[in-house]
């Protein structure tokens, strides 16, 4: 992705990790846009009316690493890239990985 660093893949983003992390995004969204996610309680959730595709902002990946550079290192998991922000539980990215 254009502007964006090269990293890893391991301890630092990558494009091959980058493009997985929105591809499991959109899914998502695209299953909550078409009425087809399925809720924890087992209902499904109405369909989204004007749900955009997302996209990747090298800038706001920049400010991001910049913000979490100053919390407590303690609270993070290893060198797992994780997030709970579309899922009630914090999903490893790597089990999305190919």
């Amino acid at each position: 992705m254009s502007g964006c660093s090269l990293g890893n893949g391991v301890t630092t983003m990558n494009n091959a990790l980058r493009n997985t992390v929105l591809n499991v995004f959109n899914g998502k969204r695209s299953e909550l846009a078409n009425g087809i996610f399925k809720m924890k309680n087992g209902i499904y959730a109405p369909a989204a009316q004007n749900m955009k595709k997302l996209t990747y902002n090298c800038s706001l990946e920049t400010a991001a690493l910049n913000y979490i550079s100053t919390c407590n290192s303690g609270t993070l998991i290893g060198n797992t890239y994780t997030t709970t922000l579309a899922f009630s539980t914090v999903v490893p990215i790597s089990k999305f990985m190919l």
